[in-house]
């Protein structure tokens, strides 16, 4: 490594061009130890040995490259002791100057001395701070780069999909986009040449050649394996050490183990990419990263092992000699054979690398003298009948043969997997020493009492935390809802709950671990001082339901508004935070399942009293477990693997199941998978999901009967929620697995079409839920085998939780959508009392403040803020309507200003202080009446103030306004026109009790045809007559359509309505208002 360190640049062999070399980082804070394809230095801060790897980038080619960044960003979750280490990566770039020639395959490196202007000024600045042993060094630092990150980024992204963005990539400042970070679309990338000649329009021209010229190299700073590689063992008579072999290749699977733990394939394994330690460890690396070369087909990139091929490769044998033959062959000996099929749609898992691992388990046991007999063993052990050499026999090498046959199976589905392989008997259990520590352990825990069990749960309690771990813990923590659209959202979810007469009702934060999670790996485990293992809320259920069997309660409705929390995948990090509203029905027996109805009716009233989510396109599945597990016993499988299988539909979540059930079932005939995807897939009312399931219920058994109790339950569930006046379109969807092991009856999802995290819309789920009496039962039957609670307790119960997340996203999605000056709603103050001038005067305004917290105004004292304009932009960003200034000029007198939206400025008068109170009451009424339209008047100079006394003390009862309109009204057109209509209900309303309930219907036609309606249409609150006149409003309506045919459709409409309405079990006042001639009419 002398000349990377000279003082002239380097040449790249067969090149007769050279490059001006990129100050990297390495050569400011690292010496260079070796020389190899990948670089071996030195860091000057920790004094550790790295490898550092170097791929050259294509700026042109950016799709490439954000590939190549986001897959070293998923190798940096990998932390076992059996897989390199990848800590940092970074991007240096740099401009060619104008005229220098150049390569695009040129590499090299140079001395500090040879680096670019400003490319290591500082090696304090550039360098990355001193590495502790324990912590991962992950943060990226600049060079001449800087990093980079896509405008509007926010850490919400990383809370949606766990990918975490604490490993940073740099990239060029010069770059208008540099590297992005994110879930793109994993399909082949265009070739840089081709899309560079694209982009040139294929020519070329001399002022192009002379235009300055970037180029790119990212480097991976990784963990350094000093000894050799498993081929280097391999090579050197490793088939005779039969204790090593089977060290090396448990190892080998603990990594690979590892890998797949994390959702990964390594790609390319193979033994020159597994490398051997100082301490003869395993250490899995060179993961198959994107290339232009590699991004093709794996079958492409290595060659499928044809008779053609292998002769080829015997010819290059004999030629080059058995060195190169390796390297020739490469991955093609390795790739799984499913790869290999053309014209196949790959769609593979890890099982691609379980069948790399039998061939290389099978070359750690078997010698070969020489290449071209290494090419013929493998291509004979490749073939479907796994042709062994005579060398190896079962005689002699029962335990080998067998797992290399299982390893190598051709059915992806027989292959075992990593987990499988490590805890089967044919593999030989870890050596002594590793042995006896997990056999020490092992004894330790299961002895609580014992004082080695103490020391080992107090070392882990005594575990200092490193300032890394310090700042990174709260890192990827979202950014925090608006409290204020937090407060409304929950405010109004709970008065929907208190309508239907629920008490709040919150449980224990810990419990002991359950078996009703739906996800152990999201669970989020906690262990105490003591050592022994709790867990916070994954959802607001089970905890209830554990307190339920506990208490003994029979009878209760109950809501919760609190935190749940979800494990990363990433560990060290905050686990995420949602807020989830659940509310439950407790009752002794399930009854005629009127509680699964109301669950269903509470979440549409939710709905409701959201805008934004009214408006779109919401819809109710439903499902019931008995129906979930008719499918899968038709299909053939096996009781004991449903809780499989529900796991599999819970992961595919709302996927079309067909995409990933080949992989997943295997062993099932083709006709009993095609029948289970397509009753999965099915989706649609409940006459024709049960249509389907007619020739099932035909022959009987076991099927039969669950399907039809599942059809029998769901039909009145449905019948009951159309009777609760649910609107919202309902369908059946079998497939829907949702938590589906902790009920058993009904399950219901609400979804409503949203703004996803990313910006993208789609079908989010707001609510979930379902009856869960066998969950009640697991619980008190634990109780009673303890003989803390006695038999012969009956206990049924439904509950649905609501996002509280997805509720504020749609209020913040309302406010967004509304243009300036809208009528949106004020914030948690009504008025701000300040004082302007150089006297304080706290006296005067904490005497005030009194008097408006008495009158139930809510206020505040703003003391430090002495500016007029900093007081206004304060009431904007609050959204304070109101506010009151004193001056030490005026003693008698205040200024009120209010925010007048409709002109976009604040109005202001003067007020006596002794009046004060009085007019703030009025203002205050009136902006939550009208939103502001009502307060003008009130800062008029020619006001009658016993005319505003009277309308502004009145007292009106509760109004709700229905459009019977064709014309589609957005949020702010609505409340445009209720603001316009009530000052005309005014007389009306005053009349009616404030008891009762008003229902507007505001039409579009005449005030004769409202006449007609009126006289027309009987309504009477008494029973027995309201139900015979039910019958008789079709009839009305016919007569009021003759007199009118002109608005034939129209007034069949508006009939409907009123007819929704008088079938309610309340029904309210229905009151009709016609936009035409702005009158209206009482119906009695």
């Amino acid at each position: 490594m002398e000349n990377h360190f000279g003082k002239t640049p380097v040449t790249q062999p067969g090149s007769n061009h050279n490059i001006p070399i990129i100050g990297s980082l390495v050569y400011c804070d690292s010496d260079a130890l070796d020389h190899a394809a990948t670089e071996v230095v030195r860091n000057k801060l920790d004094g550790g040995v790295y490898a550092i790897k170097r791929i050259k980038l294509n700026p042109q080619n950016k799709q490439l490259n954000r590939k190549i960044t986001r897959e070293v960003k998923l190798l940096s979750r990998l932390n076992h002791e059996n897989v390199v280490r990848y800590y940092n990566s970074w991007i240096d770039c740099a401009s060619l100057e104008s005229g220098a020639p150049s390569s695009d395959t040129t590499t090299g490196t140079a001395s500090p001395d040879d680096k670019l202007p400003g490319a290591g000024d500082s090696v304090e600045r550039l360098a990355p701070p001193a590495r502790d042993a324990n912590v991962e060094w992950n943060v990226s630092y600049h060079s001449r780069a800087s990093a980079i990150r896509p405008a509007g980024d926010s850490s919400d992204d990383s809370s949606d999909d766990d990918d975490n963005d604490w490993m940073g990539f740099l990239a060029c400042s010069k770059s208008s986009e540099g590297v992005v970070f994110e879930r793109g679309d994993s399909g082949d990338v265009p070739d840089a040449d081709q899309e560079s000649r694209r982009n040139n329009g294929g020519q070329g021209s001399r002022d192009d050649e002379d235009e300055a010229r970037e180029i790119q190299f990212m480097y991976i700073q990784m963990e350094f394996c000093e000894k050799s590689t498993l081929r280097t063992a391999i090579d050197g008579g490793l088939c005779g050490e039969e204790q090593r072999v089977w060290r090396l290749f448990r190892e080998v699977v603990e990594g690979l183990a590892h890998i797949h733990q994390q959702g990964m394939i390594h790609r390319d394994l193979k033994p020159v990419n597994i490398f051997l330690d100082s301490n003869d460890h395993v250490k899995i690396g060179d993961f198959g990263l994107a290339t232009t070369s590699n991004l093709h087909r794996p079958m492409e990139q290595a060659g499928l092992l044809t008779e053609r091929r292998l002769a080829e490769l015997r010819s290059l044998s004999h030629e080059m000699g058995d060195s190169s033959l390796t390297g020739q062959v490469g991955t093609a000996l390795y790739v799984a054979p499913e790869l290999n099929i053309p014209g196949f749609k790959l769609i593979y898992n890890q099982k691609v690398d379980i069948y790399s691992l039998g061939i290389i388990f099978f070359e750690m046991c078997c010698p070969l003298e020489t290449g071209m007999e290494r090419v013929k063993v493998l291509a004979n052990l490749r073939h479907p009948d796994i042709i062994l050499p005579p060398t190896l026999t079962e005689h002699d090498t029962p335990k080998q043969v067998h797992i290399i046959r299982w390893l190598l199976n051709h059915d992806p589905g027989m292959r075992p997997s990593s987990e499988e392989l490590l805890q089967s008997p044919y593999l030989p259990p870890p050596q002594l020493e590793e042995a006896e520590l997990q056999e020490m352990v092992r004894h330790t825990l299961c002895n609580p009492q014992s004082k080695a069990y103490k020391y080992l749960v107090g070392s882990c309690f005594t575990q200092e935390v490193s300032p890394a771990e310090d700042i990174t813990y709260h890192m990827s923590l979202p950014r925090p809802s608006s409290p204020l659209l937090q407060e409304r959202a929950k405010q109004a979810v709970t008065k929907v709950f208190h309508r239907h007469g629920a008490l709040p009702l919150n449980t224990p934060l810990l419990s002991p671990p359950s078996p009703h999670p739906p996800s152990c790996e999201s669970c989020v485990r906690l262990m105490a001082r003591s050592g022994g293992l709790v867990c916070l809320p994954h959802d607001l259920r089970v905890p209830f339901a554990r307190h339920v069997a506990w208490s003994g309660v029979s009878c209760l409705k109950r809501y919760a508004v609190e935190r749940v929390y979800r494990e990363k995948k990433v560990f060290g990090f905050h686990p995420r935070e949602l807020y989830e509203c659940a509310f439950d029905v407790v009752t002794p027996t399930a009854g005629s399942l009127v509680a699964d109805a109301e669950l269903l009716s509470v979440v549409w009233e939710i709905i409701n009293e959201f805008p934004s989510l009214r408006d779109k396109a919401c819809v109710i599945r439903l499902n019931h477990t008995s129906l979930l597990r008719a499918i899968l016993l038709h299909s053939g499988i096996e009781e004991e693997k449903h809780n499989s299988m529900y796991a599999f539909l819970r992961e595919v979540k709302d996927e079309r199941h067909s995409k990933y059930m080949g992989q997943t079932l295997p062993l099932m005939s083709d006709q009993a998978m095609c029948t289970l995807i397509q009753l999965l897939d099915l989706e649609g009312p409940l006459s024709k999901v049960s249509a389907v399931f007619k020739s099932i219920g035909k022959r009987g058994g076991e099927v039969a009967s669950l399907a039809t109790q599942a059809f029998h339950e769901l039909e009145t569930v449905i019948g009951h929620a159309d009777a609760l006046g649910v609107k919202c379109r309902i369908v059946v969807a079998p497939g829907l697995a949702y938590n589906c092991h902790q009920y058993s009856g009904v399950m219901c999802q609400f979804v409503c079409q949203l703004n996803t995290r990313r910006g993208r819309r789609g079908m989010e789920v707001v609510a979930a839920g379902g009856r869960y009496d066998a969950m009640l039962a697991s619980f008190r039957q634990n109780l009673e085998l303890t003989g803390v609670s006695g038999k012969g307790l009956s206990q049924a119960a439904a509950g649905v939780s609501i996002s509280l997340d997805r509720l504020v996203s749609a209020l913040q999605e309302l406010e967004e959508g509304e243009e300036e000056g809208d009528d949106t709603p004020f914030g948690a103050l009504d008025v701000v009392v300040c004082s302007l001038g150089r006297s304080p005067m706290v006296r005067e305004k904490c005497t005030l403040i009194r008097e408006l917290w008495a009158a139930g105004i809510r206020a505040t004292i703003l003391d430090a803020i002495q500016s007029l304009e900093e007081v206004q932009d304060y009431c904007r960003e609050q959204l304070v309507p109101h506010m009151v200034l004193f001056k030490d000029t005026e003693t008698t007198t205040v200024r009120v200003r209010s925010w007048k939206r409709e002109r976009d400025r604040f109005q202001e008068k003067k007020v006596n202080i002794s009046e004060l109170v009085e007019f703030i009451q009025r203002l205050v009424k009136c902006t939550m009446v009208g939103e502001g339209s009502d307060v003008a008047p009130l800062f008029s100079r020619c006001e009658s103030k016993g005319s505003s006394e009277t309308s502004s003390n009145s007292v009106i009862p509760a109004v709700t306004f229905s459009f019977v309109t064709d014309e589609k009204m957005n949020v702010t057109q609505r409340r445009r026109a209720e603001n316009q209509i009530m000052p005309h209900l005014g007389p009306t309303l005053q009349r009616l009790s404030t008891k009762v309930q008003v229902e507007v219907l505001v039409v579009n036609v005449e005030t004769a045809i409202i006449k007609t309606l009126a006289s027309h249409l009987e309504l009477n609150q008494d029973t027995t007559v309201f139900q015979k006149s039910v019958g008789t409003i079709i009839e009305m309506v016919r007569t009021v359509i003759e007199r009118h045919p002109r608005n034939k459709k129209y007034l069949s409409k508006v009939c409907e309505e009123i007819q929704d309405l008088v079938s309610q079990k309340l029904p309210p006042n229905i009151l009709l208002y016609s936009r035409v001639d702005n009158t209206h009419k009482l119906l009695l």
